[in-house]
């Protein structure tokens, strides 16, 4: 069909005021605090502060406490916690924005304001934030993530998991996004599938306490104690006791305060674990890397774990004394759980001309190697408590 000219000029008007359309209904409004003279950390401090006072009880929805989730807990209550910032000098202001007033990330640090960590004041505030930054970075690993933890505060948990799966695909060492889904995987009660994300996680991250702690509460609900207060007891060495005493006042751990345990390594808190057999004090992790002799001595002297200033290099008798071939640990070395060792070998103090000793996890051998050698020797500190 021919078109003729007024035709013409009523078909191009009409597009013209379609996009117009289009254009100004995607404008919404953005809301954002502000306070005379404070930087974005003062908000960031301001807002967790808020949130942890205005926390009151709810049956269904998550607890931040422990940086996870659970299905009976606290929620953060939103009339009290905007009392609470306009109680510390800040006040809510809105301006109208257009669908991109700025790059991905200004959008994904505005959801930031709305969702920081497991914690969302306004998790579907943060969503249509993220849907912009994830518009204009359609590779956005960070926003998918934060997205499905969203997702998760609106226990959305199907839709977060489709987040946390792409977050994963984009990005595939992201240690918290495999904890999240964890998390979502727990209220949707498929805990076999959580257990395997957070084994990775702590693959990932070895030393977050989080990823122990969530790892911990999920076995608890397969009724597999033992691996649960294994993990519960890890987090309380890496310095989050809380949950630990939870599951012992609950009867669900042993307390290890009973020095009739059958397990002499207890954790201690503080980043610290006690050897009830020998009265020695380890650190709870190795200093991480590859380290030579020498400077693993000056690492185990300057520790300053749990505030002593005794720290000191091992002997070869004390290192071996905490081999357990029963026990195969992090990295296939044979010791408690409760310690983490980053390599095979922590140096020990003795020495003998240009060589000096150390103790292999993984094999039980104890090796004399020159004092420069560094690869897979770690420095891991000692003390005798009091």
């Amino acid at each position: 069909m021919k078109l003729n000219t007024q035709q013409i000029r009523a078909l191009v008007f009409l597009m013209i005021t379609i996009c117009l359309g289009l254009v100004l209904g995607c404008a919404h409004e953005i809301q954002y605090y502000v306070k005379p003279g404070a930087s974005e950390h003062d908000f960031a401090v301001d807002k967790y502060a808020c949130a942890q006072e205005a926390q009151q009880p709810d049956s269904t929805t998550y607890v931040n406490r422990y940086g996870g989730f659970s299905d009976s807990g606290m929620r953060t209550n939103m009339a009290l916690w905007e009392a609470c910032m306009n109680a510390k000098g800040w006040s809510l202001q809105s301006q109208q924005a257009s669908p991109a007033p700025g790059s991905a990330e200004d959008w994904f640090n505005k959801a930031k304001t709305m969702c920081f960590g497991s914690n969302c004041i306004n998790p579907q505030r943060a969503i249509e934030y993220l849907n912009e930054a994830i518009r204009l970075k359609p590779d956005y690993a960070a926003a998918y993530r934060n997205r499905g933890v969203a997702y998760s505060n609106l226990k959305q948990y199907q839709s977060a998991i489709k987040d946390l799966d792409e977050a994963i695909r984009l990005k595939p060492d992201y240690a918290v996004a495999y904890n999240d889904r964890g998390v979502a995987y727990v209220f949707l009660k498929q805990y076999q599938s959580a257990i395997k994300d957070y084994d990775e996680a702590i693959r990932l991250k070895p030393n977050d306490v989080v990823m122990y702690v969530n790892r911990g509460r999920a076995y608890l609900r397969q009724g597999k104690n033992n691996l649960a207060c294994n993990d519960l007891q890890k987090a309380c060495a890496l310095g989050n006791c809380e949950r630990l005493e939870a599951a012992q006042g609950s009867g669900d751990c042993r307390s290890s305060a009973k020095r009739g345990s059958s397990e002499p390594v207890i954790a201690y808190g503080d980043g610290m674990v006690l050897d009830t057999k020998t009265n020695l004090m380890w650190a709870v992790k190795d200093n991480g890397s590859d380290i030579n002799w020498t400077n693993a001595k000056t690492y185990c002297e300057n520790y300053s774990g749990g505030g002593y200033t005794d720290w000191r290099m091992p002997t070869l008798n004390e290192l071996a004394g905490l081999y357990d071939s029963a026990i195969e640990g992090n990295n296939g070395n044979h010791l408690t759980n409760l310690i983490i060792l980053t390599g095979c070998c922590p140096w020990a103090s003795e020495t003998s001309g240009s060589r000096c000793a150390n103790f292999s996890f993984y094999s039980s051998h104890r090796h004399w190697t020159p004092l420069s050698y560094a690869v897979n020797y770690r420095a891991l500190p000692v003390r005798s408590a009091k």
